[in-house]
C-alpha cells in the first residue's frame, strides 16, 4: 500500500492521466472573467484599480519603462532597480499591458495557485474551487488592492506550497522547476515581508512532509526529498538574485532602521478588533458604500482578514472527521498560529516573533492573515473533499454541525453583547442595517448551506455552499476602496497637461522642487506621481528612501522637504530650477528632526499686519514619534519680535503643555507616550481613532498689548521629534476675534532670487531660480569637512566654512571620513562643461579648462555609478555628500558616466545558469499530479 492510499487519499492510476493542459486553460480564462467581472464598475468606465497607495506609488512605478534600472524623475536620481516594490525586475510587471491588467493578473495567479494547492492535496475539483475563490477573493487579498507588490508576492506562495506537496507525491523534477520559479516570482512580486512570511510557512510545509515521509517510508525517500527541497531554494534564490542584492543595499542604506515594539505592533489586531473575522464591516468601511465611515481600529486595509463564514464549519468538519490524515496537524497548527501572530505582542508567540532577526523588523502583523487564508483554504478543501467521499460518518456529521451552530452563537453574542457594539451601532446611524443584520443573514444562510451539505453531501450541496462563499466574501469585497477611488480625470488627463508645462521643464533641464508635495492634489509636483508626467524632482514617496540622502537634504518618505532659502546652496547640488507652490502658507508645516528623516532645525515666522494690536496669540501643533519625551521637556521657543526687531516676548514650548504626540488616542501609542495631554485643538479621523490637534496660548504681560511684529517658532534640535505646524494665530485686541497669520517658511531672500514663470491652469505658482546654471558644471576648489558640518553648509549656513558660505559653483564639499584625500584643483574663468548625451543612468559630458577641476553632475551618488575619463576608468566620488563628482585634469575631455545595479553581472550570471538548470528540471521527469480526473 502506497503512502497516500495508507492516509486516505487514494492516487489515479496511470493510465487516468491526459492531456491536463486543456482544462489549466479553461481554468485560468474563468478566473480571468470571473475577476474581470469582479472589479468592472471601476474597469468598465476606464477608471484605475489604484486606490490609496496604488496611485501614489504604483502606478507611477508601472509607468517606468520596462528594464530601467535608473529613474531621473524622483529624488535627484532612484536606483529603481535595487527597490523591489517598483517591481521593474518582475516578469510578470513585463508581460503586463496595462495597470489594470496587472492588478487583475494577481488574482487570477493566486487563484490558479490556490485551486493547484488544495487539488494536490484532496483530489477534488470541488474543494479545490472553493479554495481558490477563499484566497483570492477574500478580505486579505481584496483588501491589499492598493498594494500591488502585496498581492503580487502573496499570489506565488501558494504556488510555492503546491510544488512542495507535488514532490511528495511525484517521482519527477517538474515540481523542483515550479516551485523555484515560485520561490523567484514571489520575491520579485515586491514585498520582502510578504515573501518571507510566504517562504517561512513553506520551510515549515517541507519540514512537516519530510518528517512524514521518513515515518512512512524510511530515511531515503526523505533523503530524495531534502535534495529536492534544496535545490528549489538554491535555484529559487539564484533566480531571484538581483533582486535579493539589490534589497540588501537599498535596505542597509534606507531610512527605516531598528523598529521599536511599537512600530512592530502597528496594523496588528487587538482582541475587540478580531470581530471584524465574523462581521467585516462591523466598524464601517467606505462612506460611499452601504456600510458607511469606516470609524474602527486604525487602518481597515491593514486589518482586512475576512475568509467568510462557512470555512470554518468545513474545517471544523475536516477536524472532527479526521482519521488517518496528519496534514490536518500541521495545517491546523499553523492556521491557529497565524492567527495568534496578527495579534502582534498581545501573545506570548509575538513577543517571540518581535525578537526574532528580519521577521522581527515588520510592522503590520495583521498580514500574517494571509497565511490563515491559505491554512483556511486547505482545512476547508480537506473538510468539503472528505464530506463528499463519503469518509465522514452520519455521528460525526451530526458533531460537526452542532459544533458549528454553538460556536456560530457564541462568536455572534460575543460580538454584539458589548458596550463597543453599543458604540459601533450608534455611530453606523442607518448603516447599522448592513453592518450587522447583512452578516446575521450570511451566518444563517452559511450554517444553512453547510448543513444541505451535510445531509445530503453530492455536487448540488457543494455548489450551494460555493455561491454562498461568493456572496459572503462579495459583501465585503465589493465595497472596499477600489471601488471608490479618491481622484477622477486628474491622471486620464495628465497628457493635456504635461503639454502645459514649460518646456525646459518638460525637457528636464532642471528640476522642480514643491513646496509641500504630500499635500498636492495628483498632479506633475505631486511626490511619484510627477513620473506620470515626466517632471523631474528632489523628493519622492517610498520607504526605500536613501538615508544619507534623507540627512543631508530633509527629505521625507511621504515626499515632504524643508523650506529654505531660494539661494539656498542645496537647491544647487540637486539641480533644483524650479519652486512650485505658494510661499506663504497656512500649513501644516513640518519642522524639527527625528522620526527616522532627519529634518534641518528650522524656525518658521508670521508676520503681524502693520498696526495691528493683539493681547494674545496661539499655535496649533502636534508631534510624532514623541513618545519618549516626559511633560515639560522643552520642543520649542516661541518668540514675538517687535517691529523693531527686538525680541520682547520669549517662552518655552513644552510637550504635554503646549504640544504633544497627534496619536495620542490610539491604545498602542497611548500606552507608550510618557508627556501628558495638552490642550486639544481639533480631533480628526485618523481611520480608525482620532488623530489630535493641540492649541498653545501665550498672552501679553498684564496691561499691556502686542502690536505689528513678528512671531517665531524655532524648534530645539534635541528634541528629537518633528512637529507640524498648523497655523499661528492672534487675537485682535479691536475686532475681539482670532486672525490667522500667513506662514513665511522661506527666508527673506526668496522673492529676490526667483523670477514668476507664466501662471499654468490648474497648477501652483511656479517661479524659477535666476541663480541656477544647469545640471552639470566645474568646481576649482575642494573643501573637506566632517560629515557633521555638510548639512549645515548645503544649506547655506554663513559660518559653515572658513571665510563665509558654500558656493556650489565654484567649490565642492568633500567628506573627510570618506574623502581618500584633498584633490588639487585650481579656479580659471574658461573652465567650461557641455551635456553631450543624457539618458537614465548615462551621462555622457565634454569639459575643458586649462587647470584642474573636478566635475559635478546633480544626479544622486548611489554604489554602482562608474566613470570613464577619454575611455579610462576613473575614480567617482560623493561632490557635496550627496551627487556625482569626477576629477578632471586640465584640457579637453570627454567623460561617461554609467550606472549598473550593484554586483550586475554577477546576478546576471546567476539567473542565466538558473534558469538554464529549471528549464532542464522542466523537461525532464513526470509532471505535477493535478488530479484534474478527480470528480468530487
Amino acid at each position: 500500500m502506497t503512502l497516500e492510499a495508507r492516509e486516505g487519499v487514494p492516487v489515479p492510476p496511470e493510465a487516468s492521466r491526459g492531456n491536463r493542459l486543456p482544462a489549466w486553460l479553461i481554468l485560468v480564462a474563468g478566473f480571468a472573467a470571473f475577476f474581470a467581472a469582479y472589479f468592472a464598475p471601476v474597469t468598465a468606465t476606464g477608471g484605475l484599480l489604484a486606490p490609496g497607495d496604488g496611485a501614489f506609488f504604483y502606478l507611477p512605478f508601472f509607468s517606468a519603462p520596462v528594464g530601467e534600472t535608473w529613474n531621473d524623475l524622483i529624488l535627484s536620481g532612484y536606483a529603481i532597480a535595487t527597490d523591489i516594490q517598483a517591481q521593474n525586475l518582475y516578469p510578470v510587471r513585463w508581460l503586463s499591458p496595462t495597470f489594470n491588467v496587472m492588478v487583475i493578473v494577481a488574482y487570477v495567479v493566486c487563484a490558479v495557485s490556490t485551486f493547484g494547492l488544495v487539488l494536490q492535496l484532496t483530489g477534488s475539483r470541488v474543494s479545490a474551487l472553493y479554495g481558490a475563490v477563499l484566497v483570492s477573493s477574500g478580505g486579505f487579498m481584496v483588501g491589499h488592492i492598493g498594494h500591488l507588490s502585496i498581492i503580487h508576492a502573496a499570489a506565488w506562495v501558494p504556488a510555492l506550497l503546491w510544488s512542495i506537496a507535488a514532490m511528495r507525491h511525484g517521482p519527477g523534477w517538474r515540481p523542483v522547476a515550479a516551485g523555484a520559479a515560485s520561490l523567484a516570482l514571489c520575491i520579485y512580486g515586491g514585498h520582502p515581508q510578504i515573501s518571507i512570511i510566504g517562504i517561512l510557512l513553506a520551510g515549515l510545509y517541507a519540514s512537516s512532509e519530510l518528517a512524514a515521509i521518513a515515518a512512512a517510508k524510511g530515511a531515503a525517500p526523505a533523503r530524495v526529498l531534502f535534495a529536492k527541497l534544496a535545490t528549489m531554494l538554491l535555484l529559487g534564490v539564484l533566480l531571484a538574485s538581483p533582486a535579493i542584492v539589490g534589497l540588501a543595499v537599498s535596505a542597509s542604506d534606507g531610512v527605516r532602521g531598528q523598529w521599536t515594539q511599537l512600530d512592530f505592533n502597528s496594523f496588528s489586531h487587538t482582541l475587540s478588533s478580531l470581530r471584524m473575522a465574523v462581521f467585516p464591516n462591523y466598524f464601517g468601511a467606505q462612506p460611499q458604500g452601504p456600510y458607511g465611515t469606516y470609524s474602527g481600529p486604525f487602518n481597515i486595509t491593514e486589518l482586512s482578514i475576512y475568509i467568510g463564514i462557512a470555512p470554518w464549519f468545513l474545517a471544523v468538519a475536516a477536524i472532527v472527521g479526521w482519521r488517518r490524515d496528519r496534514r490536518h496537524f500541521f495545517w491546523l497548527g499553523a492556521a491557529v498560529v497565524s492567527g495568534l501572530l496578527c495579534l502582534g505582542t498581545i501573545t506570548p508567540l509575538g513577543n517571540l516573533l518581535y525578537e526574532l532577526p528580519v521577521v522581527g523588523q515588520f510592522r503590520a502583523q495583521a498580514r500574517f492573515g494571509l497565511l490563515l487564508a491559505l491554512c483556511m483554504a486547505v482545512l476547508a478543501g480537506l473538510g468539503l473533499s472528505a464530506l463528499l467521499r463519503g469518509e465522514v460518518a452520519r455521528a460525526r456529521r451530526i458533531t460537526a454541525l452542532a459544533i458549528s451552530a454553538v460556536l456560530s452563537a457564541g462568536v455572534l453574542l460575543l460580538s454584539l453583547g458589548d458596550d463597543i457594539h453599543a458604540q459601533a451601532v450608534a455611530a453606523a446611524g442607518d448603516s447599522a442595517i448592513y453592518r450587522f443584520h447583512l452578516p446575521l443573514l450570511l451566518v444563517g444562510l452559511s450554517l444553512a448551506a453547510f448543513a444541505f451539505l451535510l445531509y445530503r453531501p453530492g455536487h448540488l450541496s457543494a455548489m450551494v455552499l460555493l455561491l454562498v462563499l461568493v456572496l459572503d466574501l462579495g459583501s465585503f469585497g465589493w465595497y472596499h476602496d477600489w471601488r471608490y477611488p479618491p481622484w477622477g480625470d486628474e491622471f486620464r488627463d495628465r497628457q493635456e497637461l504635461t503639454l502645459r508645462l514649460p518646456d525646459a521643464m518638460r525637457r528636464g533641464d532642471g528640476r522642480v522642487l514643491p513646496m509641500g508635495a504630500p499635500r498636492f492634489v495628483p498632479g506633475p509636483f505631486e511626490a511619484n506621481a510627477n513620473m506620470l508626467y515626466g517632471v523631474p524632482m528632489p523628493v519622492g514617496y517610498g520607504p526605500l528612501l536613501n538615508r544619507d540622502y534623507a540627512e543631508l537634504t530633509g527629505a521625507t518618505t511621504t515626499g515632504d522637504f524643508p523650506p529654505m532659502s531660494a539661494n539656498a546652496p542645496l537647491l544647487d547640488v540637486l539641480g533644483v530650477r524650479w519652486l512650485a507652490g505658494d510661499p506663504a502658507e497656512e500649513g501644516p508645516l513640518l519642522i524639527g528632526q527625528g522620526c527616522p528623516v532627519q529634518p534641518r532645525p528650522m524656525a518658521v515666522t508670521a508676520r503681524v499686519p502693520e498696526g495691528l494690536q493683539f493681547n494674545a496669540f496661539r499655535l496649533v501643533t502636534h508631534m510624532s514619534c514623541s513618545q519618549s519625551l516626559s511633560s515639560g521637556a522643552p520642543v520649542a521657543t516661541v518668540s514675538w519680535l517687535a517691529p523693531s526687531g527686538e525680541p520682547t516676548f520669549v517662552a518655552t514650548f513644552e510637550a504635554g503643555t503646549h504640544t504633544g504626540e497627534w496619536a495620542l488616542d490610539r491604545p498602542d501609542v497611548k500606552a507608550a507616550v510618557k508627556h501628558g495631554r495638552p490642550p486639544v485643538y481639533e480631533s480628526f479621523d485618523a481611520g480608525g481613532f482620532q488623530g489630535l490637534w493641540f492649541e498653545a496660548l501665550f498672552r501679553a504681560p498684564e496691561g499691556r498689548e502686542f502690536q505689528g511684529g513678528t512671531i517665531s517658532l524655532e524648534m530645539t534640535p534635541a528634541a528629537g521629534a518633528p512637529m507640524q505646524l498648523r497655523f499661528i494665530e492672534v487675537f485682535d485686541a479691536a475686532s475681539q476675534s482670532w486672525r490667522r497669520l500667513p506662514l513665511t517658511p522661506m527666508l527673506a531672500d526668496r522673492d529676490a532670487g526667483t523670477r514668476p514663470v507664466a501662471p499654468v491652469e490648474g497648477l501652483p505658482p511656479i517661479v524659477e531660480r535666476t541663480g541656477y546654471r544647469g545640471p552639470a558644471w566645474l568646481a576649482c576648489e575642494a573643501v573637506v569637512l566632517p560629515r557633521s558640518q555638510l548639512a549645515a553648509a548645503l544649506v547655506g549656513t554663513a559660518d559653515a566654512l572658513p571665510g563665509g558660505g558654500f558656493q556650489p559653483y565654484r567649490q565642492v564639499l568633500l567628506e573627510q571620513e570618506s574623502s581618500p584625500g584633498k584633490p588639487e584643483l585650481a579656479c580659471s574663468e574658461d573652465q567650461t562643461v557641455e551635456v553631450l548625451k543624457r539618458r537614465p543612468g548615462r551621462w555622457t559630458l565634454r569639459t575643458s579648462g586649462s587647470e584642474p577641476s573636478m566635475l559635478v553632475v546633480s544626479s544622486r551618488f548611489l554604489p554602482g555609478w562608474s566613470a570613464r575619463l577619454d575611455g579610462q576608468p576613473v575614480d567617482l566620488v560623493a561632490a557635496n555628500g550627496l551627487v556625482l563628482g569626477v576629477a578632471v585634469p586640465a584640457g579637453d575631455h570627454v567623460v561617461k558616466l554609467v550606472y549598473r545595479p550593484p554586483y550586475f553581472y554577477l546576478t546576471l550570471s546567476l539567473v542565466l545558469a538558473a534558469l538554464l538548470a529549471v528549464t532542464l528540471l522542466a523537461l525532464s521527469g513526470r509532471a505535477i499530479h493535478s488530479r484534474f480526473w478527480r470528480t468530487q
